[in-house]
Parts: structure tokens; C-alpha cells; sequence
């Protein structure tokens, strides 16, 4: 039977020029195939953060994409990331979330690996393999690549992948506003995971390029935390045409940012409760601001953005987001809350709870958005003609540019020129491109 990939036409399916995606990207079987193959397995993907695994022998299991790994710190520091799967019959090596361990053992055949991967031994070693089991040549799948930027953990399948600081590129300088704000970096709540009826790309594509949603799709949620009499059309993204607001997208690698507001800094407060305000607005904006600069810190507060392909960060709430996929249909969203580490407890707790009320699987806002790219994606999916259908992201087409403040490509923030990088980056990838 032939390969249906092969037969796929890719240029037509994101015309670039344009701004035109064909609306089966989000649920043909032979795009979600080629995008395992050509993106999950040749991308920077990220794995957890540092703070995690900080004592040799600590794991934590997590997949890249669909695959399963599990991350280990060794005694010499260094990380490391292998398939958690038993070469023997290919049975998972951990059962276990997290944990402390040297070693794995398999639950069928008790095959024994290392935390580094490597065979070390098995039952009936010399009666039943007669010492001839080349035990070197059936260690565990390891991840080629691991590296680390500012305590976030990132594999990559490609031994030949370019390094992880080339494939940031100028999405470090957005990136670093979630992660090196205070001295001592950050820590990680979580995870909490949830699943969603859709396909990856609609919350990675989401957070790289549409803060156009929010002031429909959250109109009640943002007049629910309104302070009480507070008209219902107070609430902060309002929709006039002249309204300050930047987003940025770069096609070469497929990054981008939702936007940010810069008159409108209430956003690195917004969500949490007391004692955070009092905390985040004083002595942790002042320490931000010496690390940072004044740009980061007093125009940036609202940031949301996607480093490409399926990790998402917003920066009022506070989360950092990984879109893993489960099938064209199904994305499995892993869900964490970003704290500074020398935050007070207090502090840490409070913003735990704002943003749980907020972007957990329950929260205020994250009902809304749930439902929207469920929607969109069973109304993109559900029919041979729906299939078909050419869906615009042409807002602000040919109006991105330079910007003195800003890296990267820019535009009003109700733009899509966040979703347009994402998609020129996913189909060079999908034709065998540019790393």
C-alpha cells in the first residue's frame, strides 16, 4: 500500500504569501504523521526544568511528543534523557511520575538499565543467554541532545540538530523575561494535565499570535474580576483600532508572541491574590528591573508567546504550558506554574491559587479557551468540505517590520503574524527544510 505522505502536496497547504492555511492541517492523519517525523523528531523540545531532578538519581518521566522519556540526573550534574522503553519487548521502564532512582528494572523480564540507559543485567544472564548478550548494544534508547537554557531542560531526537541557543534565537530575549527576572531563577508547580478535543497546533498557534480572542471569548471572565460596579466593558483588552500593542513572529524559526501591551503593565499582577501584588509590584518588579531593563519590566506585563513547535508561556498568569500531542484529534495539555525561587511562601501560594482559579482545567479562562479550539477544531474536522476549507490568518499581512525596542519581526499586537512564522517554519520543516 502506498505512503499517503509521500502523495502530500505541502506547499498547499500554507500559502505564506497569503496568509491562507487549508483547514485539514489540523486533522489529517498523514500530516499529523509527517509532523512526528519531520518536526517532533528534529526539534528542541522542552523536557522539564532543572529544579526538578536536582540530586543524582532524581527522574522525572515526561514524553517528547509521543514518545516517553525519562529524565535523569547523573552523579557528575549532567542530565540526561532516555526512551523509556525496555529493549526487550519494548515494555516501559518507569511506572513512576518522578522519583529517585539508579537504576530501572523492567516489570516483565526484569531487564535492568542504569539512569544513564545502559543494559547492566538481566535474569538468567548465563543459563538462558549464556553470557553471549551483548548487554552494550541493547541499552536504552538515549536522547542525543540535551541542553539547558536558564534552568528550562530541552531534548532533541537530531544528533545533528543545531544548538539549542541557535534554535531560540531571538525568542531568548522574550523567553528570559519568564525566567530571569529575580536572582536565583525559577521553580516549577506541577504538573497538572488535562486533555483537550483538538489538535497541538491550535494552543500553540493560540498563544504564538491571538490576543484578538480576548475580548469576546473572555468578556464574562474579565467582568467577573472587575472590582464591584465596575461596568462590564472596563475590562482590560478592549478592541479599538488605535489601541498600543506589539507582536512578534519570526518565520526562520517559528517563535512567536501573542503580543503585550506596554501601557498596560497591570498584567505581571493581575491574576494573583494577596500578598502577591504587594510582593510583585515592589521588591520583585525593583529587582526585575536591574536584571531585565525598564522594557521587559514596565511594558511586557500582558506577554504571552510559543516557542515553536508545543511550549507556551503566559506571563500575568504566571503558567508555562507544553501541548502535547495525542492523535490529530487529541492534545494532552501539561500545565505548570512559573515561580521565582526565593519568592516568600506566602507569595508562592497565593499565585498558585490565583492562577489555578484562572488556567487550571477548571479555571475562569481556560474553560473558554478549551471550548473555542474545540470548536474550532470539530469545525474544521467534522466534514469532506470542512476539510477543504482555505482559513484566513491575514491580519496585518505585510505590516510587520523592525522595531527599535523589540526583536524580531513586529506588529500590532491583533496581528497574526505570530501564526504566520509558525506555520512557515512547520512547513519547511513538513518538506524536509531548514532545521
Amino acid at each position: 500500500m502506498a505512503n499517503r505522505t509521500q502523495d502530500l502536496n505541502i506547499i498547499d497547504l500554507f500559502d505564506r504569501e497569503n496568509g491562507i492555511v487549508k483547514a485539514s492541517i489540523y486533522s489529517d492523519p498523514d500530516v499529523y504523521k509527517l509532523e512526528m517525523e519531520r518536526i517532533f523528531s528534529r526539534s528542541w523540545l522542552f523536557l522539564g526544568h532543572e529544579g526538578q531532578i536536582p540530586k543524582f538519581g532524581d527522574f522525572l518521566v515526561t514524553t517528547m511528543a509521543e514518545d516517553s522519556v525519562i529524565v535523569s540526573r547523573q552523579g557528575d550534574g549532567t542530565i540526561t534523557a532516555i526512551l523509556n522503553q525496555c529493549r526487550h519487548r519494548g515494555n516501559r521502564l518507569c511506572l513512576a511520575d518522578m522519583g529517585n532512582s539508579k537504576s530501572f528494572r523492567c516489570t516483565y523480564h526484569g531487564w535492568v538499565y542504569n539512569s544513564a540507559g545502559g543494559l547492566v543485567g538481566m535474569p538468567h544472564e548465563t543459563d538462558g543467554y549464556h553470557n553471549k548478550l551483548n548487554k552494550a548494544e541493547w541499552g536504552a534508547i538515549r536522547v542525543p541532545r540535551v541542553e539547558i537554557h536558564k534552568g528550562l531542560i530541552f531534548g532533541n531526537w537530531d544528533a545533528e540538530a543545531p544548538a539549542l541557543s541557535a534554535a531560540l534565537g531571538d525568542v531568548a530575549w522574550y523567553l528570559d523575561a519568564f525566567l530571569d527576572g529575580a536572582e536565583g531563577g525559577i521553580e516549577l508547580s506541577g504538573p497538572h494535565r488535562h486533555h483537550v478535543k483538538c489538535n497541538w497546533k491550535w494552543q500553540a498557534e493560540q498563544h504564538g499570535t491571538d490576543f484578538y480572542h480576548a475580548a469576546i471569548s473572555h468578556n464574562s471572565a474579565l467582568t467577573a474580576l472587575n472590582p464591584p460596579g465596575a461596568p462590564p466593558t472596563s475590562f482590560e483588552y478592549t478592541q479599538t483600532p488605535d489601541e498600543t500593542g506589539y507582536q512578534f513572529g519570526m518565520p526562520e524559526l517559528g517563535h512567536g508572541a501573542a503580543g503585550w501591551f506596554p501601557a498596560r503593565n497591570d498584567g505581571l499582577v493581575r491574576f494573583a491574590p494577596a500578598p502577591a501584588p504587594a510582593y510583585l509590584g515592589g521588591p520583585a518588579r525593583e529587582e526585575m528591573r536591574a536584571r531585565l531593563g525598564d522594557i521587559r519590566t514596565d511594558e511586557m506585563g500582558s506577554l504571552v508567546m510559543t516557542v515553536f513547535p508545543n511550549l507556551s508561556l503566559n506571563r500575568a498568569a504566571r503558567y508555562l504550558r507544553v501541548w502535547q500531542p495525542r492523535g490529530p484529534n487529541r492534545t494532552e495539555v501539561v500545565h505548570y506554574i512559573i515561580l521565582d525561587k526565593k519568592m516568600p511562601e506566602e507569595v508562592k501560594d497565593a499565585i498558585v491559587r490565583g492562577t489555578s482559579f484562572s488556567f487550571n482545567a477548571s479555571g475562569l479562562f481556560e474553560q473558554d479557551d478549551s471550548e473555542n479550539v474545540a470548536l474550532c477544531h470539530r469545525g474544521a474536522s467534522e466534514g469532506h468540505i470542512s476539510r477543504q476549507t482555505p482559513l484566513n490568518v491575514q491580519m496585518g499581512l505585510g505590516f510587520g517590520g523592525p522595531h527599535p525596542d523589540f526583536p524580531g519581526q513586529i506588529n500590532h499586537v491583533y496581528a497574526e503574524e505570530g501564526a504566520r512564522a509558525f506555520y512557515s517554519h512547520w512547513q519547511d520543516l513538513l518538506m524536509g527544510g531548514a532545521k
